[in-house]
């Protein structure tokens, strides 16, 4: 399985101890997160492609501020779908395209 996965390459790399792998709905768990005042260097979201909730996506981190300052996240998404340039704090720095992928990255706006 993907989870499974992530965590062979988190024991791979040496960062099991620093890595936190969750499956389930996003949305409980960006709200669960939140509510423990938890920040996260490095964000993987993989969304199912054309299900439309990428905007969702990005805006249950954005509003549960789970970006540590400096922080990013990344975001795989299909090649055809609509891209969202801001939710919230976080906007895409950049983009990349690989096949039938999309990888968008996102950090927080810097104020001032």
């Amino acid at each position: 399985t993907t989870h499974a996965i992530l965590a062979e390459n988190a024991a791979r790399t040496k960062l099991a101890g620093r890595a936190e792998i969750r499956r389930g709905d996003v949305y409980a768990a960006a709200a669960e997160l939140a509510r423990e005042g938890r920040t996260f260097d490095l964000i993987f979201a993989d969304p199912p492609y054309a299900h439309g909730d990428n905007a969702r996506v990005l805006e249950a981190a954005a509003r549960g501020a789970l970006l540590a300052a400096g922080g990013l996240l990344v975001l795989e998404q299909g090649a055809g779908e609509e891209i969202v340039p801001q939710a919230g704090a976080l906007r895409m720095m950049r983009e990349r395209r690989y096949g039938a992928a999309r990888i968008c990255f996102y950090a927080e706006e810097e104020q001032g």
